[in-house]
């Protein structure tokens, strides 16, 4: 991103700051600030704008940004009617029952990798330090419960090579996960609808409800 350079109207620049907080903060991110060797009427993105918004960078947040937009924003644009009533508010925001949290977040076939894409740009930036502070080294078995595409796993593998780990999430995730997001090269990782027999247990980023009584853990 930082590499291109787009042409800015110059009335363009003269009307941001005066558009509010919001807009003006975009403008900061995305290129405003410009070095004095770049002419006025281009701009570039900022290091802090190639680094979280770049889909290349390594650190890159774009899909959780994208996830937040069309799900978590939704919900907030239903806050007062959700403080008044006492409840959330699914059913307005997104056409489903109030009480069936991941048909939200899950609601289609396309808002279903694109939230399990914004969980993994979540753990490229944390995902090492979580593993490193659980330290799952005295267990050749780690079983991470709700793991998504097995993000977490990944970062499991690169810290502690000689552990299999194994990911469990509700059938439709898990298949999901290994049409998109599964690691064919790498045999330590695999995914599970289910349970089985685990020494050392890694929660994903939420619980999600197995139906039954599950013993092993």
């Amino acid at each position: 991103m930082n590499k291109n350079r787009t042409t800015l109207d110059p009335k363009h620049r003269s009307w941001a700051p005066g558009t509010g907080s919001g807009t003006g903060r975009a403008f900061r991110t995305c290129g405003p600030e410009m070095p004095r060797a770049v002419p006025p009427s281009v701009y570039e993105s900022t290091e802090l704008a190639s680094t979280y918004l770049a889909r290349a960078s390594p650190k890159s947040q774009r899909d959780m940004l994208l996830y937040t937009a069309r799900t978590t924003y939704l919900c907030w644009g239903h806050l007062a009617a959700a403080v008044r009533d006492g409840k959330n508010q699914y059913l307005k925001a997104f056409g489903v029952p109030s009480e069936e949290l991941f048909t939200a977040i899950y609601r289609s076939q396309g808002e279903r990798p694109q939230a399990v894409r914004g969980l993994q740009d979540e753990w490229r930036l944390g995902g090492p330090r979580v593993v490193a502070a659980l330290d799952p080294s005295p267990f050749p078995c780690v079983c991470d419960l709700g793991g998504g595409s097995g993000a977490l796993a990944k970062a499991c593998m690169s810290l502690y090579p000689g552990s299999q780990v194994t990911v469990f999430d509700i059938p439709d995730v898990v298949q999901m996960a290994k049409r998109h997001f599964s690691f064919p090269e790498d045999e330590r990782i695999s995914f599970c609808e289910g349970w089985e027999r685990m020494d050392f247990l890694v929660r994903g980023h939420f619980l999600r409800p197995f139906q039954g009584t599950h013993t092993g853990i």
